[in-house]
């Protein structure tokens, strides 16, 4: 089983290793409607030759298939395997109890000539027995591993799992055989797959492949509540309508100088009323305009509606069942659900990343106690949470709750600090705002607006005031802060070296109900803005190969 995941991932590494043709394909037909994910690959057009060349010769392809188990040379025989570099290429999930792990794993893999694949799979498996089966070639790779095939297509999966087998030779347990026949009828299954039980059927999948992403994710959440909701959940189910149709899709596409990607949540029809308001608003600008912008790291806000929230959970069941919680402690959940305007941020600055030295005991050879120190670089950063106050009054009791069961102790002008006795974290409540810091002085700055006219890095300013929920992460801002000397070696500090030179900064934003979906943007910004993202990606992955390479030498960092 250990090889068929790693021969699988590395077949799904490799065909992700290139962006999109938008070649029109119908293997999609082949995916029943009820798969938990949908991972798909549109390959490129342009370059294929000189992309694959780039990859079967590099360091990092030889130690993937290594790790397969496999001769690298050999595996290089992938382009002239017959497989068609010009079409699509798709892996999904389907719950299944027969097969190991609840989880049946099919990769559809187009071919531009299946006698091709077939003297490939000789030359490769050569103790594989190829059967013929209704115009198809079929037969069982490896342990866990097995493939059919026409002249268009190739499909590969897991095997079923056999019958318990407790024999016993010769005092050496003999684990049960794969179940073969119930695999073929699987493959069967697919091959023969009726339109009305296929993904196609879905508007939400149809039009994830519409966009034309170079790398698109369907996940099916109907079918995982359906699978796993009571055990997600605390035994807790909704019901099946609330479900219906539920999907989340993710799009990417590899540019210039940045990953782009679109991300779409489809509710239930049954859910739609209910959460189609829960992020309809932006965020309060006073707000974002005292937040501290130098050195920034990390940024999030959001903007929900409380009394959608409320209606949710109502529309879920769960709202009673918070009531009568709510009721011990003399509240109702219209005193939480009007407490705040549903305006919140968190930031993080000034990341950095603080020597240690750390006394220890210890028992050496002669078992005589010793003590000895190490030194430990321990990430250390100012951070703000705030929420923005709606009616005083209700907030007041969810305030006095606290201080009466201990959580919370007073320490006078509005400022509060963790009855754990917690020194990082300072809690001050004025001016309508909640604010939960790492130190007196980040909430200060917040609450008398010290920190206007700062100004946010661009990117983020670009997004922040104008959706529901933006998250902001300044990569670069915070690797520039991770110095050679907290690396343990000079392998790590080569390679950690590479990574810096590569990212910028991500960036999701969104949050709005459009159609049938909350909708999100993201951007995986690259400090090389020149060159496409996805070759920077490649050689960024065989420069770490190479480093690994490389002798290492003693740290000379003191530990």
């Amino acid at each position: 089983m250990k090889r068929i995941v790693s021969i699988a991932l590395l077949l799904c590494i490799t065909v992700t290793l290139f962006t999109a043709c938008n070649k029109a394909d119908d293997n999609s037909k082949y995916i029943p409607k009820d798969a938990t994910a949908v991972f798909s690959v549109d390959m490129a057009s342009i370059g294929k030759k000189m992309a694959w060349e780039f990859l079967f010769g590099s360091d990092m392809f030889k130690k993937m298939t290594e790790g397969a188990g496999k001769d690298s040379s050999k595996m290089t025989d992938l382009q002239n395997a017959g497989i068609d570099l010009l079409n699509t290429f798709y892996t999904y999930v389907v719950a299944d109890q027969r097969y190991s792990n609840g989880q049946r794993f099919v990769a559809l893999i187009p071919l531009s000539d299946g006698a091709d694949w077939e003297a490939y799979v000789k030359k490769t498996f050569p103790e594989a027995k190829i059967k013929t089966a209704d115009k198809r070639k079929e037969a069982l790779l490896a342990d866990g591993m097995y493939a059919a095939w026409n002249e268009d297509l190739l499909v590969l999966t897991n095997t079923a799992n056999g019958k318990e087998d407790m024999a016993m030779e010769d005092g050496t347990y003999v684990p049960p055989a794969p179940d073969l026949l119930q695999t073929a009828a699987e493959i069967d299954n697919i091959f023969k797959m009726n339109k009305d039980n296929a993904i196609t059927s879905r508007k939400q999948y149809n039009e994830l492949v519409k966009a034309g992403h170079d790398l698109s994710l369907w996940i099916n959440y109907e079918n995982i509540m359906n699978n796993y909701g009571a055990g997600m959940m605390g035994g807790f189910t909704m019901s099946s309508a609330m479900m219906k149709e539920a999907a989340f899709t993710m799009g990417f596409n590899f540019e210039k100088g940045a990953i782009k990607g679109a991300m779409k949540y489809y509710v239930s029809d049954e859910m739609k009323a209910a959460t189609r308001d829960l992020m309809n608003g932006k965020i309060d600008k006073e707000i974002v305009e005292r937040l501290p912008a130098n050195n920034l790291n990390l940024l999030t806000t959001m903007n929900f509606s409380p009394m959608g929230l409320k209606s949710m959970l109502d529309k879920m069941g769960l709202l009673g069942m918070i009531n009568v919680g709510l009721t011990e402690q003399n509240l109702t959940a219209d005193d939480v659900f009007e407490s705040f305007t549903g305006d919140m941020a968190l930031t993080m600055n000034n990341f950095k990343l603080v020597q240690q030295k750390h006394g220890y005991s210890h028992f050496n050879e002669d078992m005589v106690e010793v003590t000895d120190s190490m030194t430990t670089y321990d990430p250390a950063m100012d951070w703000l949470y705030v929420m923005k106050i709606n009616k005083q009054d209700k907030f007041d009791k969810l305030l006095k709750l606290a201080l009466g069961t201990g959580m919370m102790v007073d320490g006078g002008n509005g400022n509060y600090k963790v009855a754990s006795g917690n020194e990082g974290m300072q809690i001050t409540v004025k001016n309508k705002y909640l604010v939960v810091s790492s130190s007196e002085k980040v909430s200060t700055d917040f609450i008398s607006g010290a920190n206007k006219g700062q100004k946010l890095h661009e990117v983020a300013a670009r997004q922040v005031n104008d959706h529901p929920m933006c998250m902001f992460f300044d990569v670069k801002e915070m690797l520039k802060n991770v110095t050679p000397e907290t690396m343990d070696s000079d392998k790590e500090r080569a390679q950690f070296a590479e990574v810096k030179k590569l990212m910028d900064n991500i960036i999701i934003s969104g949050g709005e109900f459009k159609g049938d979906a909350f909708q999100y943007d993201m951007a995986i910004n690259f400090i090389n803005k020149e060159e496409n993202s996805l070759m920077q990606l490649m050689q960024m992955a065989n420069k770490m190969s190479e480093i690994e390479k490389q002798k290492e030498q003693p740290a000379t960092a003191a530990k």
